[in-house]
């Protein structure tokens, strides 16, 4: 049975990869945030999946607690022993047609912050109100604006092609856009 503490632990992903029954696809600009519970997670603060197996290789297996959506559903999290890679299966169904899409996830940074500081890279970077916003730091790469995994050489001596695969050989931190923050 998974053992984590009691209390949850709150991680922030951001999408690297996507495929589909039909090959490759477009990344989007996404990230996703897991909270982690003794025997269960739950997505985006929402859905929950329950514990299921470890595989060989230490990752583990999450299924949910009920089917959603028959138009785009998550069948099930595969979450890597590290914690660093999540990789979410999906289905999306519409006009009688099925396709199966399988998104993988990198993490970049403790607590629901670092998804959020990733999607305002996005953002217009002001505030309802109209004010610009403060700058903070990232969470991910603590401001130094270097990817963490690889500190910013853009290398992984484990990959097949020696990038580092979170920032792709750019040495740029993921979560920041290389910034070291946001506004």
């Amino acid at each position: 049975m998974l053992t984590l503490t009691n209390a949850q632990t709150i991680k922030g992903y951001a999408v690297t990869k996507v495929m589909s029954s039909m090959g490759s696809q477009a990344v989007p600009t996404l990230a996703i945030v897991i909270e982690y519970y003794d025997g269960y997670l739950l997505l985006n603060g929402v859905e929950k999946f329950v514990y299921r197996t470890k595989n060989y290789d230490g990752s583990m297996q999450y299924y949910p607690e009920q089917y959603g959506n028959l138009a785009l559903r998550t069948t099930g999290i595969l979450v890597s022993s590290d914690y660093s890679i999540v990789r979410q299966f999906t289905q999306s169904s519409f006009m009688n047609m099925t396709m199966e899409l399988v998104y993988d996830y990198s993490f970049i940074g403790d607590g629901y912050e670092a998804a959020q500081n990733y999607m305002n890279l996005f953002s217009d970077g002001y505030s309802e109100s109209g004010n610009t916003r403060d700058w903070s730091n990232c969470s991910s790469c603590m401001g130094t604006g270097r990817c963490k995994y690889c500190d910013g050489s853009g290398q992984d001596e484990y990959a097949r092609n020696g990038r580092c695969g979170v920032c792709r050989g750019l040495g740029k931190c993921v979560g920041c856009d290389g910034k070291g923050g946001f506004r």
